[in-house]
C-alpha cells in the first residue's frame, strides 16, 4: 500500500526530526569528548593522504603502507577533508594525542574537520534509515556506540553508510525484478549500485562485508520463493564481479601488488586474535551481546556526561522482541509504513551475530556490523510492543455486552 500524500508529508518530517536528533547528539559529543584511543593514528594517517594529493604525488596514495591492516577508503576521505585546512607536515603528538581535551589540543582544527566528516556521515545514515523506517532511523540516531563511533575520527562511519545503501539498492532490485511482469529496464542499475556500494564498504572495513553475505544468503532463500529470480543469476554473478572491481578501485593500497597486500592485510587480522593484547582482554564469547544491551557511555567513564541521552537497554529488548516479525516479509499487512524486504536484515542480523560470537577478537565496535539490522528489529518489536498494549487497553476498557 501506497502512503497517502499526507503520509509522505509526515514521512519527510519525521527524516527531518531524525536528521536534527543525530546531529545534536554527534555535535554535542564531537565538540566535548577528548581525543580517542584510536584518533591520532586515523589523523596521522590521513594527513599523510592530504599531504600526498595536496603536493600532486598521486603514486603514495598507492605505496602508503602505515596501517595498512585497514583498507584505507575511510582515512582518504578524511585526507581529502584535510586539503581544506592549512597545510601541515607532520602531526605532532603534543599536537593531538590520547586524552588531551580536544579545544585545548593545537592539532584542533584538523582533527575537527575529520569529526565533522563522520558526523556528517552518521547524520546521513541515520536520516537514510528513517526514509525507510522512522523509528529505526531514530534507534540509530541515538544508540551510544553508533553515536560515538560516528563523531571520532576513526573507520566506523562511511562503511555504516555503504553498508547500508548495498543492502538497500539490492532490495530493490529484487522487488522490482519480483514484482513486475517486465521489470524496468533501469532494475540491473540498482543491483549495480549494490554491487559499488559493497565494494566501497570493503574498501573502508573489512568487517562490514557481511551484508554481502546476507546478499547472497537471501538472494538464494528468496529464489525458491520466487522461481522467476533464479534466471536472474547471470545479473548477481555480475554483481559478485563488479563489488570486486569496485573493492579494488576504492582500495589504492592494493594497486602495486593485488594479491600479496591483500593477503598481507587480511592475515594481520588473523594473526591479531592471538595476540597477547586480545587474551589479556579476556573477554567471553559472549561479549558482543553485552556490548550490544549496556550503554557504552556507562561502561567507561571517559564518555559519561558527553551523550545528551541513549536508549541502548531498549533498543535491545526491541530487538529481541522483534526478530520473529523481521523474518516474515509481509507481516503488519495494515501498516503502510511496514519494512519491506524485512527478512534480509534478519538474515543480516543473524549472520552478523554468528560472525561476532565466533571471532575471538571481541572489542566494541565490531558489534556495530550489525547496528543496522539491529535496529529495524527494534522498530519491529516496538510495533509489536504497542499492538499488544493496544489490543490489551482495548481489552481491559471494553464495556461487558449483556
Amino acid at each position: 500500500m501506497a502512503l497517502k500524500p499526507s503520509s509522505k508529508l509526515i514521512r519527510i518530517y519525521l527524516v527531518l526530526i531524525v536528521g536534527l536528533i543525530a546531529a545534536g547528539v554527534r555535535f554535542y559529543f564531537a565538540e566535548r569528548h577528548v581525543i580517542d584511543e584510536d584518533e591520532p593514528t586515523y589523523l596521522k594517517s590521513a594527513l599523510s593522504y592530504a599531504n600526498f594529493l595536496r603536493a600532486g604525488n598521486y603514486e603514495q596514495v598507492a605505496l602508503y603502507e602505515v596501517n595498512k591492516q585497514h583498507p584505507p577508503l575511510s582515512k582518504i576521505l578524511n585526507g581529502l577533508i584535510l586539503l581544506t585546512q592549512p597545510p601541515l607536515e607532520k602531526m605532532h603528538n603534543k599536537y593531538f594525542n590520547t586524552g588531551i581535551p580536544i579545544q585545548n589540543a593545537e592539532g584542533k582544527p584538523w582533527g575537527m574537520a575529520a569529526r565533522y566528516t563522520s558526523v556528517v556521515l552518521g547524520t546521513i545514515a541515520s536520516m537514510l534509515i528513517a526514509a525507510f523506517d522512522p523509528l529505526a532511523g531514530f534507534f540509530f540516531a541515538t544508540q551510544s556506540l553508533v553515536a560515538i563511533s560516528t563523531s571520532v575520527v576513526g573507520l566506523e562511519a562511511l562503511p555504516l553508510l555503504t553498508s547500508f545503501l548495498s543492502g538497500v539498492f539490492y532490495l530493490r532490485w529484487s522487488k522490482q525484478s519480483t514484482q513486475n511482469e517486465k521489470p524496468p529496464k533501469t532494475t540491473p542499475a540498482w543491483l549495480a549500485f549494490s554491487a559499488i556500494a559493497l565494494g566501497m564498504t570493503a574498501a573502508s572495513k573489512y568487517t562490514y562485508s557481511i551484508v554481502g553475505m546476507s546478499v547472497l544468503l537471501h538472494y538464494a532463500i528468496t529464489c525458491f520463493r520466487e522461481p522467476k529470480l533464479q534466471r536472474l543469476f547471470p545479473q548477481i554473478l555480475a554483481w559478485a564481479v563488479i563489488s570486486l572491481l569496485a573493492f579494488f578501485v576504492f582500495d589504492p593500497y592494493l594497486w602495486p601488488d593485488p594479491l600479496s597486500r591483500l593477503r598481507n592485510s587480511v592475515l594481520f587480522h588473523v594473526g591479531y586474535t592471538q595476540s597477547t593484547t586480545v587474551s589479556a582482554a579476556g573477554f567471553p564469547f559472549w561479549q558482543p551481546l553485552v556490548w550490544l544491551s549496556t550503554p557504552f557511555y556507562s561502561l567507561y567513564p571517559i564518555y559519561q556526561g558527553k551523550i545528551i541521552f541513549s536508549l541502548d537497554r531498549l533498543i535491545s529488548i526491541f530487538a529481541l522482541a522483534g526478530l520473529a516479525g523481521l523474518w516474515r516479509k509481509e507481516d503488519y499487512q495494515d501498516n503502510p509504513t511496514r519494512l519491506e524486504g524485512s527478512n534480509f536484515y534478519f538474515i543480516w542480523l543473524v549472520i552478523g551475530l554468528v560472525v561476532l560470537l565466533a571471532w575471538p577478537t571481541k572489542w566494541p565496535q565490531y558489534v556495530l556490523i550489525i547496528m543496522v539490522p539491529l535496529c529495524f528489529s527494534a522498530s519491529r518489536g516496538a510495533q509489536t510492543a504497542y499492538r499488544w498494549s493496544k489490543m490489551m487497553v482495548l481489552t481491559i476498557t471494553r464495556k461487558p455486552t449483556r
